[in-house]
């Protein structure tokens, strides 16, 4: 691990009375709130290296000299934790054994299924066959879930781009949509995402893009991400939040992630603001290929750079997922997926969105594409577990106010130096709805340091000094904080990319 410099001043900061409005709030009074948060490896692992997590720190509070007294919100959510304990492992474990059933659910398999599949029961279920029955059970399942969900398929027609689309293909995204309680709140959404494609490939390890005549179950792959995405709509659902909720059950992403790069590029072209894109993809397996077993970590893949929107978001996840499921920790990796490999959050980042990818701790490279993917390999505890983990960071996402602005009309940073020359002075601006907003927390951690270090609470102030504080070797970042504890995501002081010079070279005389 690298040692990190430890800055004094950021160790004993304060504030300008007649910009703060409320509280002061830091991680710890010590020097030990600038080491890492690390959390030792599962006990059924003991040679797995430690691993550092985002977790909520402990706070402490003093008011400001000469500030309003202000009521700190908080720590957690009665709402976000009610939701989190309604999880179903009975229903999780129901529906991937169901979406392993379906023979196939390759790509081009529509003609497998009979017209009157979906009537079937019992063991004349499995008549249904194809990635066409499965889709309208996945549709069904979202319907049968709550009447605020808006069901809909969103469909594209695709010219054929061998080899993995060796002819055209008409494929059909499964979209649900939770919409906001409020106009302002339905400006913005987030959504969760998950693929009902699966593939299977020959003992040699080909993989017929054309031929679907070999069982594909894809239970862990992903089958069970659709399943965790199906109990979060129907958790979910049983409530009103501001901001929009999409749940998302792509297809063709064994092709090249081609439901979802379609949707994200309309999505990007219609405007359409999505805040963050939690994309679940092989979340169901607690033992990996090399036999070991790890039912206490899932992986979070995040794209850089280091205060990208992307990595924001899976620093919060692991936040939240430390506050509301303790016998779960993020283990976040730092990097847009696993080497040589993909999912659909990509599709998102690649237009601008900010996305994480949810994975188990260790993978089967044996099972996956392969008709030994069946549901006798996989957790239904663990991936209870894991959508523990989404509804947790989705409901306090979408219940919480929206991120505040920290740059000025032209894209700069609202960040300077302050009177002295030496201080750090942030200000910043509501990111829109406001009716319950608490005040701001600013975060700050050295550069070097992966996660934030210290907390500050601004109250509903619009700017924060730190004298003496260096902003050249400091990152800074605010959240909007409502009554309840909802905190958004952190919006970063980030200075743009210097433009590249054009110079004109003149001959020499």
């Amino acid at each position: 691990m690298v040692k990190e410099r430890r800055d004094e001043r950021l160790r004993q900061p304060h504030c300008a009375p007649a910009l703060l409005t409320a509280l002061i709030v830091s991680f710890a009074a010590t020097e030990a709130a600038f080491s890492d948060t690390t959390t030792t490896s599962p006990p059924s692992d003991p040679g797995r290296r430690n691993e550092n997590h985002a977790a909520p720190a402990r706070v402490f509070s003093a008011t400001a000299a000469g500030s309003a007294s202000s009521v700190l919100p908080p720590d957690s959510s009665a709402a976000v934790a009610a939701l989190v304990t309604a999880v179903s492992e009975a229903e999780i474990s129901a529906s991937m054994k169901r979406l392993g059933e379906f023979f196939t659910r390759h790509t081009y398999s529509e003609k497998l299924d009979p017209a009157d599949s979906m009537g079937l029961e019992g063991e004349d279920r499995k008549a249904a066959k194809g990635i066409g029955a499965a889709r309208r059970w996945v549709a069904q399942k979202l319907r049968s879930a709550s009447p605020r969900l808006v069901v809909s398929f969103d469909t594209h027609r695709v010219a054929p781009r061998p080899p993995r689309l060796p002819e055209e293909l008409t494929l059909h995204n499964v979209i649900a949509v939770l919409p906001g309680a409020t106009p302002e709140g339905r400006k913005r959404s987030f959504l969760i995402s998950a693929h009902y494609d699966s593939v299977s490939a020959d003992a040699d390890g080909t993989i017929h893009w054309d031929r679907f005549d070999r069982p594909a179950p894809g239970v862990n792959d992903d089958g069970s991400g659709t399943a965790v995405l199906l109990e979060a709509a129907r958790v979910l659902s049983s409530r009103d939040y501001d901001a929009n909720l999409i749940f998302a059950v792509f297809t063709g992403e064994e092709q090249g992630l081609v439901g979802s790069a379609l949707y994200a590029r309309k999505a990007r072209e219609s405007g359409m603001r999505i805040d963050g894109v939690l994309n679940n993809d092989i979340v169901g397996g607690e033992i990996g290929g090399d036999g070991r077993v790890d039912n206490r970590t899932l992986r979070v893949f995040s794209e850089g750079p280091e205060d990208s929107p992307s990595r924001e978001l899976a620093r919060l996840a692991g936040e939240l997922a430390g506050k509301y499921l303790p016998s779960l920790a993020l283990d976040l990796v730092f990097r847009h997926d696993r080497f040589g490999r993909g999912g659909d959050h990509i599709s998102f980042n690649q237009v601008g969105y900010a996305g994480i990818r949810f994975t188990v701790s260790n993978e089967d490279y044996s099972r996956q594409h392969t008709v030994r993917d069946t549901f006798d390999a996989v957790s239904p505890a663990y991936a209870a577990r894991v959508a523990r983990a989404n509804i947790a960071v989705l409901a306090d996402l979408a219940l919480a106010p929206s991120a505040p602005v920290v740059t000025d009309d032209r894209g700069n940073p609202t960040i300077d130096r302050g009177e002295s020359g030496y201080d750090a002075r942030l200000r910043w601006k509501s990111g829109g709805e406001t009716g319950d907003l608490a005040g701001y927390l600013v975060l700050a951690r050295e550069t070097t340091a992966p996660f934030w270090q210290r907390t500050y609470w601004a109250g509903k102030a619009d700017q924060f000094v730190l004298p003496g504080v260096p902003i050249d070797r400091t990152t800074f970042g605010v959240r909007a904080v409502d009554r309840e504890g909802h905190m958004s995501l952190a919006s970063v002081y980030i200075y743009p990319a210097r433009p590249r010079p054009d110079y004109t070279e003149l001959p020499l005389n």
